[in-house]
């Protein structure tokens, strides 16, 4: 039974974190621990602790999930909880620079608190900030576990249930494993007591160590499309397919630019009437065809590459192979997988024969992804005005 329950509320998760540092100091202390700050008896907690201050020359409202502090020594620490939702535009680099207007709020002498900053998440995701130490909720978890387990009677029983509770879901999650006879169907379609165990970790588990690192560089996430959100979907790509140069986010208006910005990978989009496997190529960091409305010749400019590299790799696709051009030709797209029998992948195939296919599948394009990326690179050489 999940006494919790919380659902998919993040503060739900963030309130019983809070209660826990606050009533026992030693979970609070494997908090500190984690970021490199100094242990203590004296712990005080606050949630979603809202503070106005200066940004980027504009007044701004920041909201810290939770903010420790002690006296003896002082100290603060900043904790940001991600467990259903990725970092906002910004966020952390602008909740950094709240710390002083935090600190300010609950009447602390700012000059004399060592201050951290904690980005809490399952899988331990590095924040954008780089002043943000990952921080991943095994860590957390098992840390309290072995403060209840060192003392049976700490905190009231409620608190020390609920603690029990957490520490057994975030376990759970973390040893989630995957049969290999199941089909991809069943899999992803299995209810979950636990929201924190949803399609798209079904879907990365599925698909954990398909590729040595030293091949492949993997990426979970999610993407919407017209009638269906949140389709997990997975990137496998190469350093030597993703360009040094990165439009700046004043998208000046040179083709040069666009030019030398360019990331290729391979995508598994595991759609509710099946998976696709496909190439995509698009600028770096991608961006939307509109958001380059105002910026006609940059946008030429990632348009010319991008067709640069589709003609050498469509040119060397074989009528009737396991790949082929996109069906449906849109702004990232580049091949498409239809395998032997020409319908591509399927969602009632085991999981185990489906990563077989999938390896063989990446492995079969990646030369002639190399190649077409080798030959772009030559018609494109470094400009001084787009580096």
């Amino acid at each position: 039974m999940d006494i919790l329950g919380v659902g998919a509320r993040e503060d739900s998760y963030t309130d019983l974190l809070a209660a826990a540092c606050s009533a026992l100091p030693a979970v609070a202390n494997h908090v500190a621990e984690a970021v490199a700050a100094q242990p203590s008896d004296h712990w005080q907690a606050r949630t979603r602790a809202g503070v106005s201050h200066d940004y980027a020359g504009a007044r701004r409202r920041s909201i810290p999930d939770l903010v420790l502090w002690s006296e003896r020594p002082p100290q603060l620490i900043l904790v940001e909880n991600k467990l259903f939702s990725a970092e906002g535009w910004q966020q952390t680099e602008r909740y950094g620079e709240a710390v002083e207007a935090v600190a300010k709020r609950f009447s602390l002498e700012s000059e004399r608190y060592a201050k951290h900053f904690a980005y809490l998440t399952l899988e331990g995701e590095r924040a954008a900030a780089p002043r943000w130490t990952a921080v991943d909720w095994d860590t957390i978890t098992q840390g309290i576990s072995d403060t209840l387990q060192a003392d049976p009677a700490a905190g009231s029983d409620t608190l020390r249930m609920l603690l029990s509770q957490l520490c057994e879901r975030i376990t759970w999650r973390s040893e989630l494993t995957v049969p290999p006879n199941v089909t991809l169907c069943d899999w992803l379609n299995t209810a979950d007591w636990s929201p924190i165990v949803n399609r798209g970790l079904r879907a990365q588990r599925a698909f954990d160590g398909l590729f040595e690192k030293s091949e492949f560089e993997c990426w979970p996430g999610t993407v919407n499309q017209p009638g269906e959100a949140n389709i997990p979907i997975l990137l496998w790509s190469q350093k030597t397919w993703a360009s040094a140069q990165e439009i700046p986010s004043n998208l000046p208006d040179d083709p040069a630019v666009g030019h030398q910005s360019f990331s290729v990978a391979f995508k598994l989009m595991l759609k509710a009437d099946g998976p696709r496997l496909e190439l995509q190529h698009e600028p770096r960091p991608y961006l939307r065809r509109a958001a380059l409305n105002d910026s006609p010749r940059l946008r030429a400019g990632i348009v010319e590459r991008r067709q640069a590299f589709l003609d050498v790799l469509h040119g060397k696709l074989t009528d009737g192979g396991d790949w082929c051009r996109p069906r449906r030709l849109v702004w990232v797209n580049a091949a498409e997988y239809v395998g032997p029998a020409g319908d591509g992948l399927s969602s009632q195939t085991t999981i185990g024969e489906l990563q077989a296919e999938i390896r063989r599948a990446v492995r079969q394009l990646t030369p002639v992804v190399d190649a077409a990326i080798s030959d772009v690179a030559r018609r494109f050489p470094p400009t001084d005005n787009a580096q």
